[in-house]
Protein backbone atom coordinates (compact mmCIF):
# COMPACT_ATOMS: atom_id res chain seq x y z
CA UNK A 1 0.00 0.00 0.00
CA UNK A 2 1.08 3.60 -0.39
CA UNK A 3 1.82 4.71 3.15
CA UNK A 4 4.43 7.37 2.52
CA UNK A 5 2.12 10.30 3.07
CA UNK A 6 0.15 8.42 5.69
CA UNK A 7 2.96 7.41 8.06
CA UNK A 8 5.50 9.89 9.36
CA UNK A 9 8.08 7.90 11.26
CA UNK A 10 10.41 9.47 13.74
CA UNK A 11 13.97 8.71 14.65
CA UNK A 12 15.25 7.16 17.83
CA UNK A 13 15.14 4.03 19.93
CA UNK A 14 12.16 3.01 22.05
CA UNK A 15 13.08 -0.47 23.22
CA UNK A 16 14.30 0.65 26.63
CA UNK A 17 10.90 2.21 27.36
CA UNK A 18 9.35 -1.25 27.30
CA UNK A 19 11.93 -3.13 29.34
CA UNK A 20 9.46 -3.83 32.16
CA UNK A 21 6.50 -4.60 29.90
CA UNK A 22 4.82 -7.98 29.54
CA UNK A 23 6.59 -10.47 27.31
CA UNK A 24 4.91 -10.95 23.97
CA UNK A 25 5.97 -12.87 20.91
CA UNK A 26 4.78 -13.03 17.35
CA UNK A 27 4.35 -16.73 18.08
CA UNK A 28 4.22 -19.69 15.69
CA UNK A 29 2.10 -18.40 12.78
CA UNK A 30 1.53 -21.89 11.42
CA UNK A 31 -0.52 -22.68 14.53
CA UNK A 32 -2.65 -19.50 14.40
CA UNK A 33 -1.92 -17.70 11.14
CA UNK A 34 -4.87 -15.29 10.87
CA UNK A 35 -4.31 -11.62 11.66
CA UNK A 36 -6.31 -8.43 11.15
CA UNK A 37 -4.66 -5.25 9.95
CA UNK A 38 -5.73 -2.27 12.07
CA UNK A 39 -5.54 0.07 9.08
CA UNK A 40 -9.25 -0.60 8.53
CA UNK A 41 -9.90 1.49 11.65
CA UNK A 42 -6.92 3.81 12.05
CA UNK A 43 -3.37 4.68 11.10
CA UNK A 44 -2.52 5.77 14.63
CA UNK A 45 -3.35 3.24 17.34
CA UNK A 46 -4.40 4.99 20.57
CA UNK A 47 -6.16 3.70 23.71
CA UNK A 48 -9.50 4.63 22.15
CA UNK A 49 -9.05 1.67 19.84
CA UNK A 50 -8.18 -0.89 22.51
CA UNK A 51 -11.77 -2.25 22.88
CA UNK A 52 -11.48 -3.37 19.25
CA UNK A 53 -8.73 -5.79 20.26
CA UNK A 54 -11.17 -7.72 22.43
CA UNK A 55 -13.73 -7.87 19.63
CA UNK A 56 -11.13 -9.21 17.19
CA UNK A 57 -10.01 -11.81 19.74
CA UNK A 58 -13.64 -12.87 20.20
CA UNK A 59 -14.03 -13.31 16.43
CA UNK A 60 -11.10 -15.71 16.53
CA UNK A 61 -8.05 -13.70 15.48
CA UNK A 62 -4.86 -14.45 17.38
CA UNK A 63 -2.83 -11.57 15.97
CA UNK A 64 -3.21 -8.02 14.69
CA UNK A 65 -1.06 -5.96 12.34
CA UNK A 66 -0.10 -2.64 13.90
CA UNK A 67 0.94 0.47 11.96
CA UNK A 68 3.73 2.15 13.90
CA UNK A 69 3.82 5.94 13.92
CA UNK A 70 6.16 8.26 15.79
CA UNK A 71 3.29 10.58 16.69
CA UNK A 72 1.68 7.96 18.94
CA UNK A 73 4.84 6.67 20.56
CA UNK A 74 3.48 7.57 24.00
CA UNK A 75 0.71 4.98 23.56
CA UNK A 76 2.98 2.05 22.74
CA UNK A 77 3.51 0.77 26.32
CA UNK A 78 -0.25 0.74 26.85
CA UNK A 79 -0.73 -1.00 23.50
CA UNK A 80 1.73 -3.72 24.46
CA UNK A 81 -0.23 -4.30 27.67
CA UNK A 82 -3.56 -4.27 25.82
CA UNK A 83 -2.27 -6.91 23.40
CA UNK A 84 -1.07 -9.04 26.30
CA UNK A 85 -4.44 -8.67 28.05
CA UNK A 86 -6.16 -10.15 24.99
CA UNK A 87 -3.45 -12.75 24.34
CA UNK A 88 -2.90 -11.24 20.89
CA UNK A 89 0.37 -11.39 19.02
CA UNK A 90 1.24 -8.63 16.58
CA UNK A 91 3.11 -7.90 13.43
CA UNK A 92 4.03 -4.37 12.44
CA UNK A 93 4.07 -2.34 9.26
CA UNK A 94 5.66 0.91 8.28
CA UNK A 95 6.93 3.05 5.39
CA UNK A 96 9.42 5.74 4.50
CA UNK A 97 9.07 9.31 3.24
CA UNK A 98 10.83 11.49 0.68
CA UNK A 99 12.88 12.93 3.53
CA UNK A 100 13.93 9.42 4.55
CA UNK A 101 14.27 7.55 1.27
CA UNK A 102 16.64 4.54 1.32
CA UNK A 103 17.12 4.85 -2.45
CA UNK A 104 17.94 8.56 -2.50
CA UNK A 105 21.06 9.84 -4.24
CA UNK A 106 21.58 12.17 -1.25
CA UNK A 107 23.73 10.48 1.45
CA UNK A 108 22.10 12.59 4.15
CA UNK A 109 18.62 11.44 3.15
CA UNK A 110 19.81 7.83 3.17
CA UNK A 111 21.23 8.28 6.68
CA UNK A 112 17.87 9.61 7.81
CA UNK A 113 16.22 6.64 6.11
CA UNK A 114 18.43 4.21 7.99
CA UNK A 115 17.68 5.93 11.29
CA UNK A 116 13.98 5.75 10.47
CA UNK A 117 14.17 2.05 9.67
CA UNK A 118 16.10 1.42 12.88
CA UNK A 119 13.38 3.23 14.81
CA UNK A 120 10.72 1.05 13.20
CA UNK A 121 12.74 -2.08 13.96
CA UNK A 122 13.23 -1.09 17.60
CA UNK A 123 9.55 -0.26 17.97
CA UNK A 124 8.59 -3.60 16.46
CA UNK A 125 10.86 -5.40 18.90
CA UNK A 126 9.40 -3.45 21.79
CA UNK A 127 5.87 -4.49 20.82
CA UNK A 128 6.86 -8.14 20.47
CA UNK A 129 6.68 -8.24 16.68
CA UNK A 130 9.23 -10.26 14.76
CA UNK A 131 7.79 -9.24 11.38
CA UNK A 132 8.05 -5.69 10.03
CA UNK A 133 6.52 -5.23 6.59
CA UNK A 134 5.82 -2.45 4.12
CA UNK A 135 7.46 -0.56 1.24
CA UNK A 136 10.60 -0.04 3.29
CA UNK A 137 12.83 0.46 0.25
CA UNK A 138 11.71 3.75 -1.32
CA UNK A 139 9.07 6.37 -1.96
CA UNK A 140 5.94 6.45 -4.11
CA UNK A 141 7.36 8.49 -6.99
CA UNK A 142 10.81 8.89 -8.55
CA UNK A 143 12.79 12.08 -7.95
CA UNK A 144 12.11 15.01 -10.28
CA UNK A 145 13.62 14.42 -13.71
CA UNK A 146 14.00 10.66 -13.19
CA UNK A 147 11.64 8.71 -15.48
CA UNK A 148 11.40 5.58 -13.34
CA UNK A 149 13.34 2.97 -11.38
CA UNK A 150 17.05 2.86 -12.09
CA UNK A 151 19.73 0.29 -11.22
CA UNK A 152 21.50 2.94 -9.15
CA UNK A 153 18.38 3.67 -7.08
CA UNK A 154 17.87 -0.02 -6.39
CA UNK A 155 21.54 -0.43 -5.48
CA UNK A 156 21.29 2.43 -3.00
CA UNK A 157 18.15 0.93 -1.51
CA UNK A 158 19.93 -2.42 -1.18
CA UNK A 159 22.86 -0.80 0.62
CA UNK A 160 20.55 0.92 3.13
CA UNK A 161 18.46 -2.21 3.66
CA UNK A 162 21.57 -4.30 4.32
CA UNK A 163 22.43 -2.02 7.23
CA UNK A 164 18.84 -2.12 8.49
CA UNK A 165 18.81 -5.93 8.33
CA UNK A 166 22.03 -6.05 10.35
CA UNK A 167 20.36 -3.87 12.98
CA UNK A 168 17.29 -6.13 13.03
CA UNK A 169 19.13 -9.45 13.18
CA UNK A 170 20.00 -9.55 16.94
CA UNK A 171 16.35 -9.01 17.88
CA UNK A 172 15.11 -11.69 15.50
CA UNK A 173 13.24 -9.16 13.36
CA UNK A 174 12.49 -10.04 9.75
CA UNK A 175 12.01 -7.21 7.26
CA UNK A 176 9.39 -7.92 4.60
CA UNK A 177 9.45 -5.78 1.46
CA UNK A 178 5.99 -5.12 0.06
CA UNK A 179 6.01 -4.42 -3.66
CA UNK A 180 3.29 -2.01 -4.76
CA UNK A 181 1.27 -1.58 -7.90
CA UNK A 182 2.41 1.02 -10.42
CA UNK A 183 -0.17 3.58 -9.25
CA UNK A 184 1.14 3.59 -5.67
CA UNK A 185 4.85 2.93 -6.01
CA UNK A 186 7.60 2.92 -8.63
CA UNK A 187 10.75 1.19 -7.40
CA UNK A 188 9.39 -2.36 -6.93
CA UNK A 189 6.18 -3.47 -8.66
CA UNK A 190 6.52 -7.25 -8.93
CA UNK A 191 7.74 -10.26 -7.02
CA UNK A 192 10.57 -10.60 -9.53
CA UNK A 193 11.73 -7.02 -8.89
CA UNK A 194 11.63 -7.62 -5.16
CA UNK A 195 13.43 -10.95 -5.24
CA UNK A 196 16.23 -9.36 -7.26
CA UNK A 197 16.70 -6.67 -4.61
CA UNK A 198 16.60 -9.28 -1.84
CA UNK A 199 19.31 -11.29 -3.59
CA UNK A 200 21.45 -8.16 -3.87
CA UNK A 201 21.16 -7.49 -0.15
CA UNK A 202 21.82 -11.13 0.75
CA UNK A 203 20.47 -10.91 4.31
CA UNK A 204 18.73 -13.99 5.73
CA UNK A 205 16.14 -11.85 7.54
CA UNK A 206 14.99 -10.00 4.40
CA UNK A 207 11.98 -11.35 2.52
CA UNK A 208 8.76 -10.46 0.73
CA UNK A 209 5.42 -9.23 2.00
CA UNK A 210 3.03 -10.38 -0.73
CA UNK A 211 -0.09 -8.21 -1.02
CA UNK A 212 -2.76 -9.84 -3.16
CA UNK A 213 -4.27 -6.47 -4.12
CA UNK A 214 -1.03 -5.17 -5.61
CA UNK A 215 -0.11 -8.51 -7.16
CA UNK A 216 -3.55 -8.81 -8.76
CA UNK A 217 -2.74 -5.65 -10.72
CA UNK A 218 0.88 -6.33 -11.64
CA UNK A 219 1.46 -10.07 -11.92
CA UNK A 220 0.58 -12.25 -14.88
CA UNK A 221 -0.65 -14.92 -12.46
CA UNK A 222 -0.92 -14.93 -8.70
CA UNK A 223 0.00 -18.59 -8.28
CA UNK A 224 3.15 -18.20 -10.36
CA UNK A 225 4.24 -15.12 -8.43
CA UNK A 226 3.74 -16.83 -5.08
CA UNK A 227 5.61 -19.89 -6.28
CA UNK A 228 8.50 -17.70 -7.42
CA UNK A 229 8.73 -16.16 -3.95
CA UNK A 230 9.26 -19.58 -2.36
CA UNK A 231 10.92 -19.48 1.04
CA UNK A 232 11.51 -15.73 0.76
CA UNK A 233 7.77 -15.15 1.24
CA UNK A 234 7.69 -14.11 4.90
CA UNK A 235 4.32 -12.33 5.19
CA UNK A 236 1.05 -12.12 3.23
CA UNK A 237 -1.59 -9.41 3.04
CA UNK A 238 -4.93 -10.95 2.16
CA UNK A 239 -6.60 -8.06 0.36
CA UNK A 240 -9.39 -7.98 -2.20
CA UNK A 241 -9.12 -6.24 -5.56
CA UNK A 242 -11.29 -3.35 -4.31
CA UNK A 243 -9.84 -3.37 -0.76
CA UNK A 244 -13.12 -4.54 0.79
CA UNK A 245 -14.95 -7.76 1.67
CA UNK A 246 -12.95 -10.84 0.76
CA UNK A 247 -14.48 -12.94 -1.98
CA UNK A 248 -16.52 -10.11 -3.48
CA UNK A 249 -13.87 -8.88 -5.91
CA UNK A 250 -11.73 -10.39 -8.65
CA UNK A 251 -8.79 -11.98 -6.79
CA UNK A 252 -8.41 -15.68 -7.66
CA UNK A 253 -8.43 -16.97 -4.11
CA UNK A 254 -8.31 -20.63 -5.08
CA UNK A 255 -5.02 -19.94 -6.87
CA UNK A 256 -3.67 -17.85 -3.99
CA UNK A 257 -4.32 -20.34 -1.22
CA UNK A 258 -3.36 -23.29 -3.39
CA UNK A 259 0.02 -21.74 -4.18
CA UNK A 260 0.66 -20.74 -0.57
CA UNK A 261 0.00 -24.29 0.58
CA UNK A 262 2.14 -25.71 -2.23
CA UNK A 263 5.23 -23.75 -1.11
CA UNK A 264 4.65 -24.71 2.53
CA UNK A 265 3.95 -21.16 3.61
CA UNK A 266 4.18 -20.71 7.41
CA UNK A 267 3.74 -16.96 7.82
CA UNK A 268 0.78 -14.84 8.82
CA UNK A 269 -2.28 -14.32 6.66
CA UNK A 270 -3.13 -10.72 7.51
CA UNK A 271 -6.46 -9.34 6.32
CA UNK A 272 -6.02 -5.86 4.88
CA UNK A 273 -8.94 -3.62 3.97
CA UNK A 274 -9.28 0.16 3.79
CA UNK A 275 -12.07 2.61 4.61
CA UNK A 276 -12.75 6.11 3.35
CA UNK A 277 -12.92 7.60 6.85
CA UNK A 278 -9.28 6.75 7.67
CA UNK A 279 -7.39 9.75 6.35
CA UNK A 280 -4.96 10.57 4.87
CA UNK A 281 -4.41 6.87 4.25
CA UNK A 282 -7.54 6.42 2.15
CA UNK A 283 -6.57 9.24 -0.19
CA UNK A 284 -2.96 8.09 -0.53
CA UNK A 285 -4.17 4.54 -1.29
CA UNK A 286 -6.82 5.85 -3.73
CA UNK A 287 -9.74 4.44 -1.76
CA UNK A 288 -12.79 6.44 -2.83
CA UNK A 289 -15.62 4.16 -1.67
CA UNK A 290 -16.27 1.63 1.05
CA UNK A 291 -16.76 -1.88 -0.32
CA UNK A 292 -18.17 -3.49 2.82
CA UNK A 293 -21.14 -3.16 5.16
CA UNK A 294 -19.50 -2.48 8.52
CA UNK A 295 -15.90 -2.81 9.63
CA UNK A 296 -16.60 -5.40 12.32
CA UNK A 297 -18.69 -7.40 9.87
CA UNK A 298 -15.85 -7.34 7.35
CA UNK A 299 -13.48 -8.68 10.02
CA UNK A 300 -15.98 -11.39 10.99
CA UNK A 301 -16.61 -12.43 7.39
CA UNK A 302 -12.89 -12.38 6.63
CA UNK A 303 -12.11 -14.76 9.46
CA UNK A 304 -14.75 -17.18 8.21
CA UNK A 305 -13.37 -16.79 4.68
CA UNK A 306 -9.86 -17.68 5.85
CA UNK A 307 -11.12 -20.67 7.80
CA UNK A 308 -12.96 -21.87 4.69
CA UNK A 309 -9.97 -21.55 2.37
CA UNK A 310 -7.06 -22.29 4.68
CA UNK A 311 -8.54 -24.68 7.23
Amino acid sequence: MNRRGALALGIGTVATAFAAGPALADGPPSAAPFAMNLYLWTQTVTPALFPLLGRLRAIGYRAVEVPIVRGTQQHLPALRQALADQDLACTTLSAVSQQADPSSSDPGVRRTALDTLKWAIDTSHALGSTTLSGPLYGTAEPPPGVPGPTPDARARAAETLALACAHAQPGGIRLCLEFLNRFEGYLLNTAEDTLALIRTVGAPNLGIAFDTHHAQIEEGGLAGAITACGDRLFHTHISESHRGTLGSGTVDWVAVFGALKAIGYKGRLSVEAFATDVQPLATSAHVWRDTFGSKDQLATDAFAFLRQHWG
